[in-house]
């Protein structure tokens, strides 16, 4: 990996004098420095290897960023002791706007240096939600971006459940902002379909699947003779990791022998260790906690299958990166691995929430020998996945490109005023005389 490597980039187009103001809540890595998914750092860095200058107002401290040369300003979000005494709604609401109000108030002092060209760059939810609010307060006139990782109860929005939603009505005020370009990414929960159907229409939108990085591939180990699962990712409620557990169990009552591996660290894993506490004593489930991407790709190579059994999307960098192993997918077919992903060729996919049927396609083609073929499928899909170097490539020309257009109608602009101004001195002229 090359994180945060001195920003020359070679090959980029470099442009010069572009501040990139990102506003964001989340996690930089979400599992601790260069653990677990890497899509926000890897964009400060795509954006800093093409020559801008990054600010990033978050209310996380960043150590590790400043000192890579990211100018980070931390707001301090504070849970008022007032909102506890509010009526349910109204401390969820005041919650919710307190990063953006203090986000605002920070930005006020980076309008103060009057850069030459900023871009408002707002990182999913409440980063939308305050990049918007500063672009209509403080840089009036200044791009905006807003940029969604999926979108989280797509099914209820799709089918108009306002009912269930009035918690999340953050996000649909984040999904309705009318921003210069939407970058949604493409993880199968249909977030182009969800912008338009709550009425928005960007200037322009962008969906793109995320990227692959370009990996050593690791062999299985010769000593190894039994089937090898793995699972790779954060371990919360909505990944349902439990699942995966669960088709363990299912392999070993059908005499299989096999053994789980789970990476990733997380808010679930004291509830999946109890949940698993037999399998672990018998050595069939191994818990790795949250270890380094390098790690990561090197402990997936080795498996026979990535389990990915998610409430609502598979189609995350876990899956990605594990096909460009050439390792098999094992998961359902919830629609959301569509065009990556096909069962029988590179995957084994069952019925949505199946467990037993999925444990019982893996236990086919284990005992049928197929695995090779399909391991090859898995090769075949992996090279056909872009890099994450090429799907940047896409959003930086299309977001700095937002400059050249600004610059151009400003042009336009001060040369119909000068027109204007000498019709009206014509005008005058004829008067006079």
């Amino acid at each position: 990996m090359h994180f945060w490597k001195e920003p020359q980039g070679a090959g980029y187009v470099k442009v010069g004098g572009v501040r990139i103001i990102m506003f964001s809540t989340s996690q930089v890595w979400s599992m601790g420095e260069e653990s677990g998914a890497s899509s926000m750092a890897r964009t400060i860095e795509a954006y800093m290897e093409r020559g801008c200058e990054v600010t990033l107002v978050t209310p996380r401290e960043e150590p590790g960023l400043s000192a890579r040369g990211v100018d980070v300003l931390s707001v301090n979000v504070r849970s008022y002791k007032v909102l506890a005494l509010l009526p349910r709604f109204a401390a969820m609401v005041g919650g919710s706007f307190e990063f953006p109000l203090r986000a605002v108030l920070k930005a006020r002092k980076l309008n103060s240096s009057k850069p030459k060209r900023s871009i408002l760059y707002g990182y999913e939810i409440s980063g939308v939600l305050a990049a918007r609010l500063t672009q209509r307060t403080v840089f009036r006139g200044q791009s905006l971006v807003s940029r969604f990782q999926g979108v989280i109860a797509h099914q209820q929005i799709l089918t108009h459940d306002w009912r269930s939603l009035w918690k999340k009505w953050d996000h649909i005020l984040a999904y309705k902002v009318r921003s210069d370009i939407c970058v949604m990414t493409n993880d199968g929960t249909r977030g182009m379909e969800v912008i338009e159907e709550l009425g928005n229409r960007p200037h322009r939108t962008l969906s793109l699947v995320n990227g692959v990085e370009e990996i050593v591939k690791f062999g299985k180990s010769e000593n190894v003779h039994s089937l090898q699962l793995v699972t790779a990712c954060r371990l919360v409620s909505w990944k349902r990791v439990d699942r995966s557990l669960l088709v363990l169990r299912e392999l070993l009552k059908r005499g299989i022998v096999a053994q789980l591996t789970v990476v990733g660290d997380g808010e679930e894993r004291s509830n999946l260790e109890q949940l698993g506490a037999d399998l672990v004593k018998e050595g069939t489930l191994i818990f790795k906690g949250a270890v380094r991407n390098n790690e990561v790709s090197e402990i997936v190579g080795q498996a026979h299958f990535l389990l990915s059994c998610n409430e609502v999307s598979n189609l995350g960098n876990p899956v990605l990166e594990s096909l460009k192993q050439g390792v098999p997918v094992a998961s359902f077919e919830d629609g959301s691995l569509v065009g990556v992903a096909v069962d029988g060729e590179s995957a084994i996919l069952a019925s949505p929430g199946k467990v037993a049927e999925l444990a019982q396609k893996i236990d086919d083609l284990w005992r049928a020998e197929g695995y090779p073929e399909l391991q090859k499928g898995a090769e075949r899909a992996g090279n056909r996945l872009a890099l994450w170097d090429e799907r940047f490539e896409v959003e930086c020309l299309a977001v700095l490109g937002l400059q050249e257009e600004k610059t151009k109608n400003e042009l336009l602009a001060q040369t119909w005023l000068r027109f204007k101004e000498k019709v009206k001195d014509a005008g005058r002229r004829g008067h006079n005389t």
